[in-house]
């Protein structure tokens, strides 16, 4: 299967913040998240990571995804990395401080912004 476009994937995102109560826009490229449970953040929290590194988070889960599974890749990457979205915002919580959310070794995290 070909891998999806760097849009459909940053779409996905919006798509399953839904999922765990947010409203995630995209600005200027990069995907925002500007409410929780309908509550507005200010500022906004940023989703920093580069095309590749998304595409690669992506094909790391569908290849896990791929293994014995009926589902399909795609359906895997929207569960696993929405999952990965809700439990980066519950780290949200324990950071005090800026932050912005970014992909690590197990997917998208919460990482605190240095030097604000």
């Amino acid at each position: 299967m070909e891998d999806p476009t760097h849009d459909e994937l940053t779409d996905s995102i919006v798509r399953a913040g839904t999922w765990e109560g947010l409203k995630i826009q995209v600005l200027h490229g990069v995907p925002h998240i500007v409410e929780r449970n309908e509550a507005a953040l200010t500022p906004p929290i940023a989703m920093r990571f580069s095309p590749d590194t998304l595409l690669a988070y992506y094909r790391r889960i569908a290849q896990d995804g791929s293994r014995g599974s009926a589902t399909t890749s795609w359906d895997w990457w929207m569960v696993l990395m929405s999952t990965h979205l809700g439990e980066a915002i519950y780290a949200l919580d324990r950071i005090d401080g800026p932050a912005v959310i970014t992909i690590g070794k197990f997917g998208f995290t919460a990482t605190p912004i240095r030097g604000c």
